[in-house]
């Protein structure tokens, strides 16, 4: 009797092992995800109280931006970026290692709020609200504004 009790507590204690392992596929986020293309959804006083959809995103694939070759890959707690081949920067590192945190539809990368507008096995649209300066050399003070950019990345298999 014993060594059935001691046989069932070990093959419980392997699958709840198992069970914490494979909790990251459970999540469509984690994996490695391919840039697609990105978009500027909204733009001015009301583009951070947008919220970009699916439908506002007849995005094209990406083809004169550097991000084209970049792959994002999400594991438990970790977010890594592969900057491809095509550069943004002469500097630009290989790779970039951020913390991230995934709550619902909320993803927060290193303290900046994204919104998740959709994901799927396969499709993963993000957006966020930015604060850009429209002061240039030899045009009138106008001051800061915002714009809704929404990003389009394909999961990689």
């Amino acid at each position: 009797m014993k060594k059935y009790l001691l046989c069932f507590f070990c093959i419980g204690l392997l699958c709840s092992r198992c069970k914490k392992e494979n909790q990251s596929y459970n999540d469509p986020l984690m994996g490695k995800w391919q840039f697609y293309s990105n978009s500027i959804t909204r733009f001015g006083a009301d583009a951070c109280q947008y919220q970009s959809k699916p439908e506002d995103l007849y995005l094209l694939p990406a083809s004169p931006y550097c991000e084209k070759d970049n792959v994002w890959e999400f594991s438990n707690d970790k977010l890594t970026i592969y900057n491809g081949s095509v550069k943004c920067m002469l500097d630009e590192p290989e790779k970039l290692e951020h913390t991230y945190r995934k709550t619902d539809n909320d993803l927060t990368i290193d303290g900046r709020a994204y919104h998740i507008v959709s994901l799927s096995n396969d499709t993963l649209i993000i957006d966020n609200c930015q604060q850009i300066n429209l002061n240039g050399p030899g045009m009138p003070p106008v001051g800061p504004s915002h714009v809704r950019v929404a990003s389009k990345y394909s999961r990689m298999r």
